[in-house]
């Protein structure tokens, strides 16, 4: 049985009920009336509702005052204007005020269905993300719809109540450090220190002292002890991160060091005894760090139990709750109200390849966050810019034509290409471009051509030219 409800308001019983087997094929549960008053006892009664459709013209109450009675009832519920093209101007009018969006009659079935599937997700996003606001915070939690993700947890759970070495694998910026807290969190260590290094961004030089520690004048500079990050870590967790990249030299003195739980600091022959939960993580893949940078005595003793975090672009479910989450997070980062992200923002999102992960995401959201104005939301054409570095044509261009690298933008008019393969390619990249954004803005060409930075008729003249469907 359908769970999503979506209200119907129109003065035509017959219109209400085509309507509703309309929404019916979507999985839809359509609730009907002819009148805006009757529409807000209804949306009284049915708290759960996700989306309204009004008339623009209905008898008694219409439907630009029944729009302002929902907004003065502070319902975020996103209200759709449906009207015939003699009422254009009126919708657009109401669309100012606050609609989602307006629908011409005849309607296009395929089109309509798409628009209300879309407010329907994201409304069931805005309630799942209230429902798990403690998304991500500070490590100790993780919340994924991702089937692959979960998976890695589940593992992760089993393995951290033990004191096992555990090898995090995972391409850079997914959260494997991340993934690190979360295990400590739930192990024995929990109470005692999470203490992390990026065993490639310290000069060897310096990698040895900050993890072993040193004596007073162990060597110039030396002018105090230093306990080093294993005694550090005591009681609790030591993260190791890219330790693919630490020196073949240091590899025999860690290994020892893991093996007989004591650590010698630079300067002394005395050994200190630790007791620290050991994780690791790199960005290589497993039989890379095998057998080209570890030593193998040294990666058997590190990957007792391995967990691989899988890139963004496999799990793509998470990238709504990610990006609200990262909204709220820079929310209260800036004192600043961004209310939410509207459909075509989330499809672009959805769809970018995200090569950076997690934190290109993170990234992302903040750059789109800094540049917006107090009260409004993220739309398609933020995301583009933020993606583009400033140019959603660009952004836009590059998003058709994967695997191109970023920056390329609307390929230039076919006249100024010499070579002929030249021409044909970047004509497809256009084409595949203009595709993109139309399926992205719902067909709708005046936004479309914003997004490509081209006039309406030139739009046009292309879409004619390229025979898209549209």
């Amino acid at each position: 049985m359908p769970t999503e409800k979506i209200l119907i308001v129109d003065d035509d019983p017959e219109m209400v009920k085509t309507l509703s087997e309309v929404f019916k094929k979507e999985g839809l549960s359509a609730i009907g009336t002819t009148s805006g008053e009757e529409a807000l006892e209804k949306l009284q009664q049915e708290p759960g509702m996700q989306a309204v459709l009004v008339d623009l013209i209905m008898p008694g109450m219409d439907g630009i005052t029944l729009l302002e009675k929902i907004k003065e009832r502070d319902r975020p519920i996103p209200v759709f204007i449906m009207t015939g093209y003699g009422t254009i101007e009126s919708a657009v009018e109401a669309v100012k005020k606050g609609a989602e969006d307006y629908i011409l009659k005849p309607f296009e079935e395929e089109l309509l269905r798409k628009k209300i599937r879309q407010a329907v997700d994201v409304q069931k996003l805005k309630r799942e993300v209230k429902e798990l606001r403690a998304l991500v915070v500070k490590g100790q939690e993780i919340v994924t719809t991702s089937d692959k993700m979960r998976k890695v947890l589940e593992r992760a759970n089993a393995a951290a109540i033990s004191d096992v070495p555990i090898l995090i694998l995972g391409e850079t910026g997914t959260g494997k450090e991340v993934l690190a807290r979360y295990i400590h969190h739930r192990s024995p260590y929990a109470q005692g220190p999470f203490v992390g290094i990026n065993c490639a961004a310290i000069p060897r030089e310096l990698l040895e002292s900050e993890l072993f520690g040193h004596k007073k004048g162990a060597f110039t500079g030396a002018i105090r002890d230093s306990q080093g990050l294993f005694l550090a870590a005591s009681n609790g967790t030591l993260f190791l991160d890219e330790i693919g990249d630490m020196p073949k030299d240091l590899q025999p003195k860690l290994l020892r060091t893991l093996e007989e739980g004591k650590v010698r600091p630079l300067g002394t022959h005395k050994e200190v005894e630790f007791q620290a939960r050991i994780i690791t993580a790199t960005h290589r893949p497993l039989e890379e760090l095998k057998t080209q940078h570890l030593r193998p005595d040294l990666f058997y003793r590190i990957s007792t139990v391995v967990l691989e975090v899988p890139p963004l672009r496999e799990r793509k479910e998470d990238i709504p709750f990610l990006a609200t989450y990262f909204l709220q997070k820079f929310s209260k980062k800036y004192s600043k109200d961004i209310k939410e992200f509207s459909p075509e923002a989330l499809n672009f999102l959805i769809n970018h390849p995200f090569p950076g992960n997690v934190r290109e995401l993170e990234r992302l959201i903040e750059n789109i966050f800094i540049f917006k104005k107090e009260g409004t939301r993220v739309e398609g054409a933020d995301v583009l810019k933020g993606i583009g570095g400033g140019n959603g044509k660009e952004a836009l261009t590059d998003m058709a034509s994967q695997p191109a690298s970023h920056g390329q933008g609307i390929p230039p008019e076919a006249d100024n290409v010499q070579d002929e393969q030249s021409r044909y390619n970047l004509k497809s990249l256009e084409k595949q471009a203009i595709e993109r954004a139309l399926k992205a803005c719902n067909y709708n060409k005046t936004k479309a051509s914003q997004l490509l930075g081209l006039s309406r008729d030139r739009l046009y003249r292309k879409i004619k030219a390229y025979m898209i469907e549209s």
